[in-house]
C-alpha cells in the first residue's frame, strides 16, 4: 500500500531536519514523501535539499508563498500514492505512525491517531475518544464533542475519495482550513476506526501575532465558513447543534479579543444559529450547561456595551 506523506513548508528550518528525520524513518516503508516549501526565506529549501539527496523517495516542489492550503493542494495535485498523511514540518512522528493507520485504512473510512503534545518541558497525551462499535454518526459526535475533530494531522485519508470528490484545502481560509477540509471529507466515509494509540508528535510553539481588526474579521469569516461545513457534514440535530456551539464559542472569543461592526454582526449571528439549535435537548455535561446559560445572558442584554461587558465577564 503506497502512502504519500504531505509536508508544506514555511520558514521551519530550525524544526525541518527532526521533522524529515521521523518520516524517513517510518516502519511502512512504501512512501512518496512530498515536501513544499511555500516560499521560505530561511534555510528551508536547502534542507529539502539535502535530504532529497540522501532519500529518492522525497520530492520537493518549490512555490512563492501563498500560505498552507495551497502548499497542501500542490501536493494532492502530485500525489501518487493510495492514502495521504499530513505533517506539519515543525512537528514528528512515532516510527509506527504510518504503518499502524495503514493497517486500518480502507478506501471508503476515516482512521484517527492520537497526539502527544509537547509545550515546553510540559507532555501530555491526547487520545482518540473511544470509537468501538459506534456507527459512523455517533463516531463523529463522539470526536466533535471530545474537540478531536478538528486537525488533518491525526488521520489517513482515501486519495480514491478526494479524487473522485474533487477534494482541496480552501485556500481562501487563513485558519481551520484543515478543519473545514475534514468536514467536507467526511461525508464520504461510511466508517471511522481509532490505532488506539497516539503516534503524532506535536509541538506547541508560542504564537505572538497580534489580534489586529484584520486578522479577526478573517477569523470569523473562516468561523462561518466552517460552521456552514460542520453543519452540512451529518444531516443530525446534535451535529448541527454541535456547530453552533463552537461557532458561537469562537466568534464570541473573537469579539472579546478585537471589537468591530462586522465581528459583532457575525456574533450575533452566531447566538441566533446557536438558540434555533434547540440546545435544551442535547445537553451533556457542564460545557453544554455553561455555554446555554452563558447565551441566556448575552441573548437578554440589548445593547452592544453590555453584550461586551458580559462576554468579557463570563469568558464565553
Amino acid at each position: 500500500m503506497k502512502v504519500s506523506v504531505i509536508i508544506p513548508v514555511y520558514n521551519t528550518a530550525e524544526y525541518l531536519p527532526q521533522c524529515l528525520d521521523s518520516v524517513t524513518a517510518q516502519s511502512h516503508s512504501d512512501l512518496e514523501i512530498i515536501a513544499v516549501d511555500d516560499g521560505s526565506t530561511d534555510s528551508s529549501a536547502e534542507i529539502l535539499q539535502r535530504h532529497a539527496a540522501t532519500d529518492g523517495r522525497l520530492r520537493v516542489i518549490s512555490q512563492p508563498n501563498r500560505g498552507v492550503s495551497a502548499a497542501r493542494n500542490a501536493a494532492l495535485d502530485a500525489a501518487t500514492g493510495e492514502y495521504v498523511v499530513f505533517v506539519d514540518s515543525d512537528d514528528c512522528i512515532d516510527r509506527d505512525h504510518i504503518s499502524l493507520m495503514a493497517g486500518l485504512a480502507r478506501p471508503d473510512n476515516a482512521v484517527f491517531t492520537g497526539t502527544v503534545r509537547l509545550d515546553g518541558g510540559h507532555k501530555s497525551t491526547v487520545d482518540v475518544p473511544e470509537l468501538e462499535g459506534l456507527t459512523t454518526r455517533e463516531a463523529i459526535i463522539a470526536l466533535r464533542r471530545a474537540q478531536y475533530f478538528g486537525w488533518v494531522y491525526n488521520n489517513i485519508f482515501s486519495m480514491e475519495i478526494i479524487r473522485r470528490e474533487g477534494l482541496r484545502f480552501d485556500e481562501s481560509m487563513r485558519i481551520h482550513e484543515d478543519e473545514e477540509f475534514k468536514a467536507r471529507y467526511m461525508r464520504h466515509v461510511s466508517s471511522i476506526a481509532s490505532t488506539g494509540t497516539a503516534t503524532y508528535l506535536y509541538t506547541v510553539r508560542k504564537n505572538s501575532a497580534v489580534h489586529t481588526q484584520r486578522r479577526m474579521e478573517s477569523a470569523v469569516a473562516a468561523y462561518r465558513r466552517l460552521y456552514d461545513s460542520l453543519y452540512d457534514a451529518l444531516p443530525d440535530g446534535e451535529n448541527r447543534y454541535l456547530s453552533a456551539r463552537i461557532f458561537l464559542q469562537q466568534c464570541a472569543a473573537a469579539l472579546r479579543r478585537r471589537y468591530t461592526e462586522r465581528v459583532f454582526a457575525e456574533t450575533m449571528y452566531a447566538l441566533q444559529c446557536y438558540l434555533n439549535s434547540s440546545p435544551e435537548k442535547f445537553i451533556r455535561d457542564g460545557r453544554d450547561r455553561k455555554v446555554l446559560r452563558r447565551s441566556r445572558i448575552i441573548f437578554a442584554c440589548h445593547g452592544r456595551p453590555y453584550i461586551l461587558t458580559t462576554l468579557k465577564l463570563f469568558h464565553l
